[in-house]
């Protein structure tokens, strides 16, 4: 087990409850940590020392105490130690140091005590949890509902084994990450997951004759756009493993696609001079229309105007206006539907 391969591809891991897009490392998280170390006597030396090993360097980059990452160890012995809690080290100096001064437990692993202790850490409105659990994989014991119980409290558990023994088991308690739903709009969603093994994500609206839609995806994935929804309908989307889609223990996600704008619902005018002026209009989603067409014309009479602009675009100059006089400017969104849909606005040009 090669700890900085870890550290690459557990790092952003650690980081599940929030994810920066500005800034260092050291302040892109605040979260709690809770480190389930397995100490039994079927771990050898050198691999307890690798854990800690681990553990140094994936904690390292993180700014710790409340309000940013707190962290708490939790050694699994014949009889399970608090080494510290989530409050006790508040600079990595002190982690570190801890950290090295962590001592192997002798005997068997008790990890359902280690989970009741662990439970007992857990507070009322506490900030997202993470629980990391070192082990060797070997006969852990009956951990399935004490780990339920821990997600069902918002805990994502993320399980480092050194070994290939009860994988299913092991794979069981993770559980699977819960979806995230980002850049909603009218007829398109794009969910978002930590990834893990092949699966196959399902969605439908909720109607009785709603038709639920499959799409298999490879190992790896963490993202996809759900396209050609119909707008303003409330969807679920649900991940299974092994294309089993009646067995929904896998995350689930529900959310609305926003309400269809068939044209502009605001129109602004912007540099308003004597022989010209800007327009700008709120924007549809551009693969909903075909063009904008801009009329404008002066009031009570005078020559209509016509200008075209592609789907991207939201703004048009006009000119050749003539100073101090009314004019009526109307924007509108050409649907490849055929339909069309408006919206106007009345502006004086300033006195030459």
């Amino acid at each position: 087990m090669d700890p900085l391969w870890f550290v690459r591809t557990l790092a952003l891991c650690a980081c599940l409850w929030r994810t920066c897009t500005r800034g260092s490392a050291s302040d892109c998280c605040e979260g709690d940590v809770l480190l389930l170390l397995d100490s039994s006597g079927s771990i050898p030396f050198y691999k307890f020392s690798l854990f800690l090993r681990f553990l140094s360097e994936l904690l390292r980059p993180f700014r710790l105490g409340c309000g940013h990452v707190r962290v708490g160890l939790v050694q699994v012995g014949a009889e399970p130690r608090l080494e510290f809690g989530l409050d006790t080290h508040e600079s990595q100096d002190d982690l570190q140091e801890a950290l090295r001064s962590t001592q192997q437990l002798p005997g068997d692993a008790d990890m359902e005590a280690a989970l009741r202790l662990v439970q007992s850490l857990l507070r009322p409105q506490a900030p997202p949890t993470l629980l990391l659990w070192l082990t060797d994989g070997v006969e852990p014991g009956a951990v399935d509902g004490p780990m339920a119980a821990l997600r069902g409290r918002g805990v994502t558990v993320l399980v480092i084994s050194t070994g290939n023994r009860n994988y299913q088991l092991l794979r069981r308690v993770m559980g699977a990450v819960r979806l995230q739903v980002r850049d909603l709009s009218s007829s398109s969603v794009v969910l978002h997951w930590h990834p893990l093994r092949s699966y196959s994500l399902h969605y439908r609206p909720d109607m009785s004759n709603g038709s639920i839609s499959t799409l298999n995806l490879p190992a790896d994935t963490s993202w996809t756009e759900l396209t050609h929804l119909t707008p303003d309908t409330t969807y679920t989307a649900w991940i299974t493993a092994d294309n089993n889609i009646s067995h929904r223990t896998t995350p689930s996600v529900s959310f609305r696609t926003l309400p269809e704008r068939f044209g502009p619902v605001a129109v602004m005018v912007l540099d308003c001079s004597p022989a010209r002026l800007r327009v700008s209009w709120s924007p549809v989603e551009p693969e909903q229309v075909q063009e904008y067409s801009v009329e404008y014309g002066q009031i009570p009479s005078g020559p209509l105007h016509t200008l075209t602009r592609p789907s991207h675009q939201s703004s048009a100059l006009l000119t050749g206006l003539h100073s101090d006089r009314e004019y009526l400017i109307t924007a509108s969104a050409l649907h490849s539907s055929g339909q069309q849909r408006a919206m106007s606005v009345r502006v004086c040009t300033s006195v030459g």
